[in-house]
């Protein structure tokens, strides 16, 4: 399996080339386009239950979708959600992922999610997806993605937060400041030890907070749309 990024770092597309009888794993709806023959196989991949968990807790699709190229080959090319970069990860052994950063993998990687603690379920938490395997994992933040080499401590806003290898140590605190009611406190995740970890220039949290005062209300007594466009 080969591939290329293509669109520069703010709107990329990842475009896969597959030998025949090569596949690459994706989330629902991250297909844009295909060139040759491409057999689409839709599961949970882990059973209902993981793929429950997938999408509730980590932000990704409750449906996976498998593209493997026919005998002369195929591209497939898969874009994430959010406008950011797309990193390209040769994947031996286990990587820790943010919620919602999954893009792609080749299909000897497995995915799974947990929660990390309360705090998760209350603000906006720690929602982690665990990748598994061998091969190339795919995966985006919002904006532009950096890689960052720990050694000691080093903090970080959640929002900002895309991927981390498990050789890190991690916890949640929360940083009382002024805030929407809508997203209550800051989270931060303070890593330790030795270690890299992928941290976005942009935080989705910090975007809702700025759209949020020119949301449209409806008025109670009038019945008419305040704020937003007409």
């Amino acid at each position: 399996m080969r591939h290329a990024i293509l669109g520069g770092a703010s709107f990329p597309v990842l475009e896969v080339a597959l030998g025949a009888g090569e596949s690459v794993v994706s989330e629902a709806g991250a297909m844009a386009w295909m060139e040759g023959e491409v057999a689409i196989e839709t599961s949970t991949r882990g059973g209902v239950f993981a793929a429950l968990k997938r999408a509730a807790l980590a932000g990704e699709t409750l449906f996976q979708n498998t593209y493997r190229a026919g005998p002369a080959g195929a591209r497939v090319a898969l874009v994430p959600g959010q406008a950011g970069e797309i990193v390209a990860h040769s994947l031996e052994g286990e990587l820790l992922l943010q919620r919602g950063a999954f893009l792609a993998a080749s299909e000897g990687i497995e995915c799974s999610s947990r929660i990390e603690g309360l705090k998760g379920i209350l603000a906006q938490g720690l929602f982690v997806l665990r990748a598994v395997g061998s091969g190339t994992l795919f995966f985006s933040g919002y904006g532009s993605v950096e890689p960052v080499d720990v050694d000691g401590d080093y903090t970080i806003d959640n929002g900002y937060v895309v991927a981390w290898e498990p050789g890190l140590a991690y916890r949640l605190t929360a940083a009382r400041r002024v805030r929407s009611f809508l997203f209550s406190d800051q989270v931060l995740v303070g890593f330790s030890g030795r270690g890299r970890v992928w941290v976005a220039s942009r935080s989705p949290h910090s975007l809702a907070d700025w759209v949020y005062p020119y949301r449209r209300v409806r008025s109670k007594k009038a019945g008419l749309q305040v704020g937003g466009d007409d």
